[in-house]
């Protein structure tokens, strides 16, 4: 058995009676597993992906579906892959799903929220100050707050998921973040004494700034209570959803939610209270004096979903089900996502079909029984990902058919009929047997629900298997559990299985026949004794009771489920036909919790601190100190090709560079007292929670060559911005022929900030990248290289960048410079920027700008010189939206060798088609004047030409334009001329290119005319420049390049946005894309009519079919219905579309229709499930009378011209039929009797047995 093997599993802890002066005995508090208050189940999703990674350390397979980007936000699905438990709860889309469109701070709440005013760890009365000094000093007058609760003597634990950013932290007393562990990101928080804002900000090291619950509707509240006796519910902020991004060049990215429905949801735990009686014989009687089911239960009030986010290119809408969840009440699923670009046109339209994992028998609760499940996504015009799962059927979701980690089992053991999850346990002293569960892994049911396959839009399809995890005990013993591994990956490609990519996992170390895996820390169930004198009980006993607690959970935090629960040192991936690759990482063997120190303390007047130090297994069981960050770092990737050579091997070395602060916090009291208000004992446990950097320190590259002969590549790497940034300031790389080259970096944080003794443009920006935390800019750069060990480094190469903050407070990139010399340079013949008296910025004089940048108010890059002064320029963009002209973050002209104050670009898409006077803002802050129309059928590039009159300012605000030569070029049609101020030009019929040269001073100006002509892509540059062009489908790409010699290539995209057709000037096709698909047809839905023909227990079911082709054979198309009563139907789509009849059995709550496709080799796929919820058709009533009458009625709502006849069963062997519905009855003796009746519609033929009795007749 199992527990035969994990001994921390059943650690047996006792308490003392404990004498205390004036008293024989104490009463003592029962100890139950500490509850997490936890938040929603999609925030609690999104914080497992920010704890949990995805990798091979813990057995997990990297499982994600995109679906759309807009601006660098993206928007996919992520599913978890280490099972589902049975307690789990379904997110908006689907169980083992989270959706991934912006990010959340969710925290777990340690007792009570740390806000909380009057007792919260940083509140404004700052307990947890108060908590550090009773673990330093006891007796600070706080003993009887910290004995019963409340006081709050822990930090809750946030989390954080958020563009690509993960982690987790918790506040001092102070209200200080502290990031566990430490990364280069600033938080500004939201509650205690820091908080200068009602939400949090997070900043990365490029700058860019996150909102966290900027609005009340980005603001999810939870209630927390449990079934215990007195437990009173707990408000508190949960969830803290993103409500806009702020990037470094000041752009908005802004995030909106729907508010929904309060919803609620139940974990639950058991608890046994044993007592063994022990008489002066040695005899021991077994007592289980309370077994008890505790419930959490969890409210969400107003529950959050995303709803939209906002761009300056567009937005993405999310819509949710009009329907509610049957698995969760008032709560919706995401029906719809739709992406639009900054006109507001529908670029891509994906759409969410569910089903439900459905197990229990007809008539349970539809919420008990259920599970939303994704079936799959489909991009409208496409057809769609479909998700394949495990077709066992979960448990209930208060079933204790779980093994240790609440994954399914094949527990048997029952308390009172039920299921029970409790231990058992035996008194290795007397040998008295406590009873309990098998709560070992079941290889089989842990799979329950896992997805097994995802089949692509193309046809092709990723397959899983899976298999249980594996570590060894402190025997050495190799022990099942920890959820789900990945075992076998296929990659399919939908045509050719000899083509299949065929992964297998293994996770056995090279040369070993055991499992690499380590279990990451101990979770002990709480056993607790309590031994006293008794003079009598209820069996008549006399001697001591030996009394304890045996929980079916742990008792630490660390049970929630968000950390990984198994990890391996050694994993090896092959790859059918191509090798493998062995993976070595670290585990919890390499950095092992610390366990927390525990005390017993006792107090009262006379002996005011008495304190004693118990051991690491007595109560309570306090959270370890841990540093889970040190593991899964890759340690060792070795590639071996198919005929077993090493072909390469890597190797990472980490460190702990510093620690960047700790917090001790103390949980688990063991109150024992008397009445007496004077008197506190207990026992408690302290942990530390610590923070550091921990970083990488070193890598080795080695390549084998075909002889074996190995050649090794070593980086090292150094940090010197303690306390400042994480990021090396020395990369040294080591050469396989013993050269060597160093690079060295600072960044805007090696810089003293000494803005007043030098406020130059330059200084001032390092200024405030520090204030915009601003960090992983390279301000200077060098490369060195030697020949050897011992010889000095010899300068090869130096570049600074000098940033500038503009008006708007973007910093952006001002200039570049690079070191020149023409002797060799070593380390002390160089003067870095920061090696003056000041640390402050004052680069060597050696340095020689190579480079300038120009940005217009929007933060584009319009201008910048390069390679010592040859001048670039760049045109930006226009969308025209209601009437109103946006700038867009696409460039539509680039300009070599000309300044942004010299060229000019007209494309004419920025405006409606259609008569027009006003004007247009030029690009370069030049001013047209437009007066015609502009016409959408007839053009060039883009979707637009012009025709009328447009005047150009030659003015760069209010600066003349550089005096000189320019050329004016435009596209024509129409036979007529165009004048070009005042010089008149003949055109063709059919569009043309033509090209003027221009004189202009620095006060010109433009004027062209182009009568019934049509014009299209005018450009203005200098002599001796060169302009390339572009045109766009917004929101999905370029739509036509033309070059600097005005040959056009145009760009082409099918009904769903996807690159169709590239063509040439002449629109000659010399680029064709096609996209293939497999016809398949599934049902995204089944229609349900129900009171058919008039039946009110008949329905019909229509499957809604999704194809991706419009012409087929629909009877090629099988079907076969299964209905929940065990009826089973086979159809064709061609068929009446599929539908059938059936009639339910009139029973109250849930039935379930399922509907799969039949291949040609007879096996089912496709499957989708509906949940249909009747109010049920019968009530059974019955009436005492006398002493031992009664009288039977059945009431039901069928229509009343059915033929109905009625069989009675009373339970004593008399059975009678009528027409009607009610029956008297005389039972000759008392007693319990089954009474049952039987209802049939002679028109159908269906007989009906549902309504059961108990009667107990009077005597």
């Amino acid at each position: 058995m199992i527990r035969d093997h994990i001994k921390w599993i059943r650690l047996l802890c006792m308490t003392a009676l404990l004498g205390v002066q004036g008293y024989s005995s104490f009463g003592q508090t029962e100890v139950h597993q500490q509850y997490v208050a936890t938040p929603s189940p999609h925030a609690m999703s999104l914080a497992k992906f920010a704890i949990t990674p995805v990798n091979l350390h813990n057995g997990t397979a990297n499982v994600n579906v995109p679906i759309c980007n807009l601006s660098g936000v993206n928007v996919s699905l992520n599913y978890q892959t280490s099972g589902i438990k049975v307690q789990d709860v379904a997110g908006p889309v689907g169980l083992g799903w989270t959706l991934n469109a912006g990010g959340a701070i969710t925290r777990t709440v340690k007792g009570k929220p740390d806000d909380d005013a009057t007792n919260g760890w940083c509140g404004t009365n700052k307990r947890g100050n108060d908590v550090a000094t009773f673990i330093n000093d006891q007796g600070n007058g706080n003993v009887q707050y910290l004995s019963n609760g409340d006081m709050d003597s822990e930090p809750d634990i946030f989390y954080f998921n958020v563009g690509g950013t993960s982690g987790k932290f918790v506040l001092t007393p102070e209200g200080v973040p502290m990031l566990l562990p430490h990364q280069d990101i600033k938080i500004a928080p939201a509650i205690g004494s820091q908080a200068n804002q009602n939400y949090w900000i997070i900043t990365t090291a490029n700058g860019t700034q996150y909102y966290f619950g900027k609005t009340s509707n980005a603001i999810e509240e939870s209630e927390i209570s449990t079934s215990l006796p007195n437990s009173q519910p707990q408000t508190y902020v949960s969830s803290w959803y993103l409500s806009e991004i702020i990037t470094p060049n000041k752009k908005r990215i802004a995030f909106t939610y729907h508010v929904g429905n309060d919803v609620t949801y139940k974990t639950y735990y058991e608890s046994v209270k044993s007592t063994v009686f022990s008489n002066a014989g040695g005899n021991e009687v077994l007592n289980l004096e309370g077994h008890q089911t505790v419930e959490t239960i969890i409210k969400t009030k107003s529950t959050k979903t995303i709803a939209q986010i906002t761009t300056e290119d567009g937005s993405i809408a999310f819509t949710l089900n009009s329907s509610t969840r049957f698995d969760l009440i008032g709560a919706r699923s995401i029906q719809q996502v739709v992406k639009k670009n900054k006109a507001g046109a529908v670029l891509k339209t994906f759409n969410f079909h569910y089903s439900y994992y459905i197990n229990g028998p007809a008539g349970s609760p539809v919420s008990a029984i259920t599970h939303l499940k994704l079936v799959s996504l489909q991009e409208e015009g496409l057809p769609p990902y479909k998700f394949s799962y495990d077709t066992q059927a979960l448990p209930f979701r208060n079933s204790f058919q779980i093994d240790h980690w609440g994954y399914f089992n094949n527990n048997a053991y029952r308390y009172n009929g039920k299921y029970s999850a409790i231990l058992p346990y035996t008194n290795p002293t007397s040998g008295v047997a406590h009873p309990g569960a098998n709560r070992s892994v079941d290889p089989v049911r842990i799979q329950a629900g896992i997805l097994k396959k995802i089949t692509y839009p193309t046809g092709g399809h990723t397959a899983y298997e899976y298999e249980p995890n594996r570590f060894l005990d402190g025997n050495g013993q190799e022990i099942l559990g920890g959820g789900l591994r990945i075992k076998k990956m296929t990659i399919h490609d939908g045509l050719h299985t000899s083509k299949d990519q065929v992964y297998h996992y293994t996770y056995i170390p090279e040369g070993s026949n055991q499992t690499s895996g380590v279990l990451n820390g101990w979770y002990p169930y709480t056993y607790h004794y309590y031994i006293g004198s008794i003079s009598g009980n209820s069996q008549g006993l006399t001697g001591s009771t030996s009394t304890f607690i045996r929980h079916s959970n742990p008792l630490t935090f660390w049970s929630n489920g968000l950390n990984s629960i198994v990890g391996y040192s050694s994993v090896t991936v092959k790859q059918t036909g191509n090798g493998k690759k062995v993976y070595r990482y670290r585990t919890f063997s390499d950095s092992p919790d610390i366990k927390a120190s525990k005390y017993h303390y006792y107090y009262n007047t006379v002996q005011p601190d008495y304190h004693t130090t118990l051991t690491s297994d007595k109560p309570p069981f306090t959270p370890p100190s841990t540093r889970f960050w040190q593991r899964g770092q890759l340690l060792e990737e070795k590639t071996y090709d198919e005929s077993g050579n090493i072909r390469n091997r890597k190797t990472q070395a980490f460190n702990t560079r510093q620690a960047r602060g700790s917090l001790k916090a103390l949980t688990g009291t063991v109150v024992l007292s008397s009445n007496a208000t004077n008197i506190f004992t207990m026992n408690y446990g302290v942990y530390e929670l610590l923070s550091e950097e921990f970083v990488l320190t070193s890598t080795t590259n080695t390549d084998y060559t075909d002889n074996q002969v190995a050649l090794t590549t070593t980086t090292n790497y150094t940090y010197n911005g303690a306390n400042l940034h994480m990021l090396p300031n020395q990369v040294e790389t080591i050469h396989p022929d013993g050269s060597r080259t160093m690079q060295k970096m600072l960044y805007p944080l090696d810089y003293s900030d000494r803005r007043e003794q030098n406020p130059s443009t330059a200084v001032l920006a390092l200024s405030e990248m520090r204030t915009y935390h601003i960090k992983a800019a390279p301000i200077e750069t060098t490369v060195w290289a030697k020949s050897k060990a011992s010889d000095p480094l010899v300068l090869q190469k130096g570049t600074i960048n000098e940033y500038k903050v503009n008006a708007q407070g973007v910093v952006n990139l001002d200039k570049t410079f690079n070191f020149e010399h023409t002797t060799s340079v070593n380390e002390s013949g160089y003067d870095a920027s920061n090696t003056n008296n000041y640390s402050t910025y004052k680069p060597d004089i050696r340095y020689q700008e190579t480079g300038s940048f120009s940005y217009d108010d929007n933060q584009h890059l319009v201008a910048f010189n390069k390679d010592k002064g040859v001048k670039n320029a760049i045109i930006w963009g226009e969308v025209n939206r209601d009437g109103v002209v946006w700038k867009t973050t696409r460039p539509v002209a680039e300009i070599s060798n000309a300044n942004f104050d010299q060229v000019g670009y007209a494309s004419f898409e920025s405006y409606t088609s259609g008569s027009f006077s006003g004007i247009g803002i030029a690009h370069t802050e030049n001013v047209w004047l437009y007066y015609g129309t502009f016409h959408n059928q007839d053009f060039v590039t883009g979707q637009q030409s012009f025709q009328g009159t447009m005047t150009m300012n030659v003015n760069y605000n209010q600066v003349p334009i550089q005096s000189g030569e320019y050329y004016l070029t435009y596209w024509a049609k129409g036979g007529g001329n165009v004048t070009v101020n005042g010089a008149s030009q003949s055109t063709n019929a059919h569009w043309q290119h033509y090209k003027t040269k221009l004189t202009l001073g620095t006060n010109g100006s433009i004027t062209i005319n182009t009568g019934a002509t049509r014009i299209d892509e005018v450009r203005l540059y200098p002599v001796g420049a060169f302009m390339k062009t572009y045109t766009y489908k917004d929101g999905v790409g370029i739509s036509s390049v033309n070059g600097p010699q005005n040959n056009v290539m145009y760009y082409e995209y099918d009904a769903n946005n996807r690159l169709k057709l590239i063509k040439d000037q002449n629109r000659n096709i010399i680029k064709k894309y096609e996209y293939y698909y497999k016809t398949s047809c599934e049902v995204s839905d089944i229609s349900t009519v129900a009171n058919y023909s008039g039946i009110n227990y008949r329905y019909k079911f229509t499957p809604e079919w999704s194809c991706n082709q419009e012409n087929f054979d629909k009877n090629t198309v099988k079907i076969h219905w299964r209905f929940n009563d065990g009826t089973e139907f086979d159809n064709v789509l061609g068929n009446d579309n599929g539908s059938i009849v059936h009639n339910f059995p009139p029973i109250p709550g849930a039935h379930t229709v399922t509907v799969t496709k039949i291949l040609s080799s007879g096996e089912e796929v496709d499957q989708f499930t509906k949940v249909i919820n009747t109010n049920g058709l019968l009530t059974f009533n019955t009436t005492l009378t006398g002493n031992n009458g009664a009288t039977f009625t059945l009431n039901h709502t069928w229509e009343a011209s059915g033929r109905y006849e009625y069989l009675w069963e009373f339970g004593d062997g008399t059975v009678k039929r009528t027409t009607k519905n009610f029956i008297s009855h005389s039972y000759t003796s008392s007693g319990n009797f089954k009474v049952k009746v039987t209802l049939r519609d002679w028109r159908e033929g269906t007989v009906f047995n549902e309504s059961v009795l108990t009667v107990v007749p009077i005597q």
